[in-house]
């Protein structure tokens, strides 16, 4: 998961940096915005992913084969359309403030509020592939929290502040604009949940076989 986890976060953020100027829209994402995320992305491996108890039932599954990657063809695919997922989520808030004349760095703010939810949500979603989201928050330890209070505490202090508003070329959102970027982002990462039913139904199978 720990490896599984930045190719996903990855596809929005690199996808978003290539498709503003090749679409003639503004920068996006700029330096600034992208250091911000690494940030948060490089703790969220150390420490959460790798930090993260095993699944329920590890010790009655069937063994891997020796043979096998840790990243797998079905993994690799699965994290791919993870940040696709995040990065059209990204796009169509994009489009939905754009068609209201929003300015560019309203909408920079937007968008990268949007990818900013986002990332925290592959991050509880991902931790754990057959448990619930509201399970493994339930049962988070102190270090989730406090990234995704820093998270939220630093994003605070990046839109409201002017000098930091201006260093990062974003414009105050208002409370509504806030509530679309994590209504976007929650729908963007949502999808991953009921795979997790599945996949846990065929490891029931499995160990009762």
């Amino acid at each position: 998961k720990a490896v599984a986890y930045p190719f996903a976060i990855h596809v929005p953020i690199a996808s978003l940096s290539l498709v503003s100027p090749l679409l003639g829209w503004p920068l996006i994402l700029l330096p600034s915005h992208i250091a911000v995320l690494e940030m948060i992305i490089d703790p969220a491996c150390g420490l959460i992913f790798e930090g993260t108890p095993e699944e329920p039932h590890i010790m009655s599954r069937p063994p891997r084969p020796v043979s096998q990657r840790m990243v797998t063809g079905p993994v690799l695919f699965l994290s791919i359309l993870q940040g696709a997922m995040v990065l059209v989520g990204c796009v169509c808030e994009y489009y939905f403030a754009a068609s209201r004349g929003y300015s560019t760095e309203r909408l920079r703010a937007l968008v990268f509020s949007t990818l900013v939810f986002a990332n925290l949500g592959l991050i509880i979603v991902s931790r754990s592939w057959t448990e619930t989201a509201l399970r493994t928050l339930w049962q988070a330890g102190w270090v989730l929290w406090a990234l995704v209070g820093g998270t939220v505490g630093l994003g605070l202090l990046v839109l409201y502040v002017p000098f930091l508003q201006r260093l990062f070329s974003l414009a105050p959102l208002p409370w509504f604009d806030g509530l679309w970027a994590l209504l976007f982002a929650a729908g963007s990462v949502i999808w991953f949940e009921p795979l997790k039913l599945v996949w846990r139904k065929r490891l029931q199978k499995a160990r009762s076989a």
